[in-house]
């Protein structure tokens, strides 16, 4: 994991709608009056900027990142499809680092037009069981191998600090929990997500619980695992992977669905989406070629699963047992 922050780059080529405003900030959590553009160099095509949004810049959810942010990185501002976003203008430098990857600069914006790390999602609870809560942000950029990678990062706001930047690890949507003194985050969420997909063409739907445990150095100075991710797979997804000449391939069955909602109740946890399991037909390859709503063709049906929360982890009810026995 050392090697792989030390060699981020800034920005990802491939983010084509950011409308070309940065600015890097390390005092005030109020963002600037003023916009500064960026002016990428001839080689590069000019973005052209969008209008500054008419609303009082720096909502409640911008404000609440751009002061986790504080100590961890140099935080930027920017606005995008018309809404003020916040990030990371270069890669934050990881606690953890050698001697010599901390002397090293770290990697910058390309051009200075594109944040390195954009914040998409922020969660908080009480992981190590401190008085306040760590703050859990989702995000994407900082990583030179793959477009679009997104991770997570899990930052100790009082000691200005990250506790882990779990990589390719991406957190949907999650709930707060109690779990003796301490809180744990019941998430719908993926694992190796800048794959996108798995080798034989497949998605795959998890939900699990992120589980935080004291952090502890160990011999080499390093730290062991902080957070642990314990998920919990439902199904798979690969209608649209089979669309086109692979649909006619003997003994396929196409799998559709999506996990949309969850909600916790003490230690009840409940999962809701829509599904559906079906073989090649006419109607679904007809549907493929014309780009049609894959899951009305495949008729997808409501689903709502019941898991217990025990020792950090999810264990299904018998009956949401049994539709996962049905789903695979």
């Amino acid at each position: 994991m050392r090697r792989r922050v030390t060699r981020r780059l800034g920005a990802l080529a491939g983010s084509a709608t950011l409308a070309g405003v940065v600015l890097g900030c390390t005092a005030s959590p109020e963002p600037p009056r003023d916009v500064i553009l960026a002016v990428p160099p001839p080689s590069i095509a000019l973005i052209v900027p969008r209008p500054r949004p008419e609303r009082s810049p720096g909502g409640r959810f911008e404000q609440q990142v751009f002061a986790a942010l504080e100590g961890v990185c140099e935080r930027a501002w920017w606005v995008e499809d018309g809404d003020l976003r916040v990030g990371c203008k270069q890669c934050p430098r990881m606690p953890w680092a050698s001697p010599e990857e901390a002397t090293e600069a770290p990697p910058a914006a390309i051009a200075h037009a594109d944040p390195a790390l954009r914040v998409l999602r922020k969660f908080a609870a009480r992981l190590m069981g401190n008085a306040g809560p760590e703050i859990v942000l989702s995000y994407e950029g900082c990583q030179p191998e793959e477009a679009g990678h997104v991770g997570t990062l899990v930052i100790d706001a009082e000691k200005q600090g990250i506790l882990r930047d779990h990589s390719s690890f991406e957190l949907l949507a999650c709930r707060a929990a109690p779990r003796d003194e301490r809180e744990v985050l019941v998430c719908i969420g993926h694992e190796d997500a800048w794959r996108l997909r798995r080798r034989d063409g497949t998605k795959v739907r998890t939900v699990g619980v992120y589980d935080g445990i004291e952090s502890r150095r160990i011999g080499d100075g390093g730290f062991t695992e902080v957070i642990t991710w314990h998920p919990m797979r439902l199904f798979e997804h690969n209608a649209e992977y089979f669309c086109g000449g692979r649909s006619r391939l003997p003994g396929i069955v196409l799998r559709f669905g999506d996990v949309s909602g969850m909600s916790v109740t003490g230690d009840l946890v409940t999962f809701t989406g829509t599904f559906a399991k079906r073989t090649p037909t006419d109607a679904y390859r007809q549907a493929c070629e014309d780009g049609a709503d894959l899951g009305a063709v495949l008729q997808a049906a409501p689903f709502s699963l019941d898991f217990e929360l025990r020792d950090g982890k999810l264990v299904a009810t018998p009956s949401a047992e049994r539709w996962l026995a049905a789903a695979r």
